[in-house]
């Protein structure tokens, strides 16, 4: 199979229009030889421990608001942009450039389990 970089952007492929105040930015589209369209998995490498994800003293829940983006949302509760991934992934969302439906509930992995996260990332990558 061979895939190249698609030469439309994410609105011409979609139709759909990222909101201006998200930091988040869109990997690379990749297309196959027959032209489907294929988003890369950027969670595909890490999987959260199933009974993290269901007991409750490992995670808050919130509501989103009306216009809320991934970015919004982590630094609400972990100060800074750059940990969005992490709501996505915990809540096993599968395209996170999707916007946000206000009013659903998210499981937000409380800020001191982060950095065990990360230090397990840093394992995982041999860093």
């Amino acid at each position: 199979m061979t895939i190249t970089k698609a030469d439309k952007t994410f609105r011409e492929l979609t139709g759909h229009q990222l909101e201006e105040q998200s930091f988040t930015r869109m990997f690379n589209i990749l297309v196959d030889h027959d032209r489907y369209t294929k988003f890369m998995n950027i969670f595909h490498s890490y999987t959260f421990n199933e009974n993290i994800t269901v007991d409750v003293a490992f995670f808050d829940t919130y509501e989103v608001g009306h216009e809320e983006w991934w970015d919004n949302i982590s630094v609400k509760f972990y100060g800074t942009p750059l940990l969005w991934w992490v709501i996505p992934a915990f809540n096993n969302i599968v395209n996170p450039f999707e916007g946000l439906e206000p009013g659903i509930n998210l499981k937000i992995l409380k800020a001191p389990y982060i950095y065990s996260l990360l230090r397990d990332l840093d394992t995982i990558s041999g860093t």
